[in-house]
């Protein structure tokens, strides 16, 4: 009965925001005798404690309520919740849980917390890349470990979840600012020659302003970048801009130094004919004020 008083009176207080960032000492006073009590009881009576938790699904709260515990048990809740199908937890959240559990842990001990990835492969149904969601997660300081256990994961991996470089595309594809920067700071370097990739896949994919400004001012990207393969379609990034219409990119970019009077194809003619032939008069009055020529 005791232990279940430490417990639950604890999850209250996370549930009520009262241990956080700013409340570190009373979460250490309470670690010694809650580690103990936790210890003792089995995964799927804390799982019962945690239900409020779960429930609204509080995972940063869910992940602090569990930090005093050994990885083994944490393992144990763990496959305790991904095994109930009607958890309100979704594949996110899982995943995010993973990862902050994980944190708790040595290197060596957050490997088998990344294998309930391949045992659990609902976890992905979406077929974003993994380091992907670690960079988004509110743990992406897992990055390396993540990368290192995915070294030791290759022939389970293949073909499963797409890891690497993958990652800071698709992150450029969907417009997320903060997967960028993470992976930047934690997985690899985006260096000028990527960041121009990068590039090029945000803009033709008219993502947001965040983005690709971020590429062009931290990162050095080229503006007037053009992949080899898409040389024969016949656009340059302005193009692309000037295509969708998105008068922001279009001025990032010949802020940037994008050539306005680029022609890789005279059919298509450059980024000014492409924004009036498809009915982008405010991109096209933009680029005559900018110098543009027919």
């Amino acid at each position: 009965m005791k232990h279940k008083i430490v417990f639950l009176t604890f999850a209250l207080f996370l549930m009520h925001g009262v241990i956080g960032a700013d409340s570190t000492e009373l979460t250490h006073d309470n670690s010694s005798s809650s580690k103990s009590a936790l210890e003792e009881l089995p995964a799927k009576e804390i799982i019962s404690h945690l239900n409020m938790l779960i429930t609204t699904r509080s995972v940063e709260k869910i992940v602090e309520a569990l930090a005093y515990l050994s990885a083994d048990k944490t393992k144990a809740i763990a496959e305790k919740l991904f095994q109930d199908k009607s958890s309100t937890l979704n594949s996110h959240d899982k995943l995010e849980l993973l990862f902050g559990l994980s944190t708790h842990y040595s290197e060596i001990d957050r490997y088998p917390f990344f294998d309930f990835i391949l045992t659990y492969n609902y976890l992905l149904q979406d077929n974003a890349p993994l380091v992907y969601v670690a960079a988004e997660s509110s743990y992406p300081q897992v990055i390396p470990s993540l990368l290192n256990w995915s070294k030791n994961k290759k022939p389970e991996l293949k073909g499963f979840v797409p890891l690497g470089p993958k990652a800071v595309e698709y992150a450029a594809e969907k417009g997320t600012l903060k997967a960028l920067k993470n992976i930047d700071q934690y997985g690899f370097r985006i260096e000028k020659t990527l960041a121009s990739d990068l590039l090029w896949l945000a803009v033709k994919a008219n993502q947001n302003a965040d983005v690709v400004g971020y590429l062009i001012i931290q990162k050095d990207a080229d503006v007037n970048y053009v992949p080899q393969k898409a040389r024969k379609q016949g656009y340059t990034m302005l193009m692309n801009a000037a295509r969708s219409g998105n008068l922001d990119l279009a001025r990032l970019l010949v802020l940037g130094g994008a050539d306005k009077n680029k022609v890789l194809n005279r059919s298509i003619g450059s980024a000014l004919h492409v924004a009036f032939k498809n009915g982008n008069k405010n991109v096209g009055n933009y680029l005559i004020e900018q110098g543009a020529r027919n």
